[in-house]
């Protein structure tokens, strides 16, 4: 979830991690693929066996537990106004 008073996301449910395990995200780190589809507000995806499609740099060195993912933006829109990110979910 993004925090706007501190500006980064941190971790609030997880699974095959412990919530303490994971540092909170700055929202404007180039490397982080969550923060990236905050920011941007699209979603990022990964897949090992189709390299050619991939839409981030170096997924392997990201530390993740698998190699494939998908990301995306988790928004929130009231009605009539414009939709705003609250997380971003890998």
């Amino acid at each position: 979830m993004h925090d706007p008073r501190a500006h980064v996301l941190r971790l609030v449910a997880a699974r095959g991690v412990e919530l303490g395990e994971i540092d909170p995200i700055e929202v404007d780190d180039p490397r982080s693929i969550a923060a990236r589809v905050f920011r941007e507000m699209r979603i990022i995806s990964y897949d090992p066996r189709r390299p050619a499609r991939t839409q981030t740099t170096e997924p392997i060195e990201r530390g993740y537990k698998g190699h494939a993912f998908l990301s995306v933006p988790v928004v929130y829109a009231s009605p009539g106004r414009v939709p705003t990110p609250l997380a971003s979910s890998i």
